[in-house]
């Protein structure tokens, strides 16, 4: 089964907005139930790993406490010039606090975003500059687990299962 761990953020951003701004058939928006924060991809694992892998999400949820996130700005994947992925990221300190999160996941090189659209073919160049220069929502997302989600990959895109859920646990502290 194809399975990635996530900060599930479901309906968290209203992406019809961006929709009517953005009017091009070449962006294949995610839809709102299905928008999620990855924190480590872990690809095709049998039914004998997932115990394992469950096992390390719990422990990861009993180490960090609920949080809130704000979001930080519009982005492309992989560059200006050919983009693939539309995203919003994570302002500061809440995307380090994501980083520690996914890096006790086994993903220390993650850039915390949530992927709102995924691009089909080139798109117009005012299209762009639209999407460069959208303000995302002020108001803060409270992320309270993380789950084990499993995708399966069909002709109309992802769909998702969540497989396991771990409340997130940890302390607050002041450091």
């Amino acid at each position: 089964m194809r399975v990635f761990l996530a900060l599930p953020l479901w309906h968290a951003l209203d992406t019809a907005l961006w929709k009517q701004l953005l009017v091009d058939d070449g962006i294949r928006w995610v839809p709102s139930h299905q928008l999620h924060l990855t924190l480590r991809f872990k690809g095709e694992i049998t039914e004998e790993e997932l115990p394992s892998v469950i096992a390390g999400l719990r422990k990861t949820a009993r180490c960090f406490p609920p949080f809130s996130l704000r979001w930080d700005r519009t982005g492309v994947f992989p560059n200006w010039h050919r983009p693939r992925v539309l995203w919003v990221g994570i302002r500061s300190p809440e995307a380090e606090l994501v980083r520690c999160i996914a890096a006790e996941l086994g993903h220390p090189q993650l850039t915390p975003h949530i992927t709102v659209g995924r691009v089909k073919r080139p798109l117009d160049k005012e299209v762009l500059r639209t999407w460069a220069a959208v303000e995302p929502p002020e108001k803060p997302v409270s992320v309270a687990s993380i789950c084990l989600i499993q995708s399966v990959l069909t002709p109309q895109g992802p769909v998702y299962h969540t497989l396991e859920t771990a409340d997130l646990e940890g302390a607050m502290t002041n450091e």
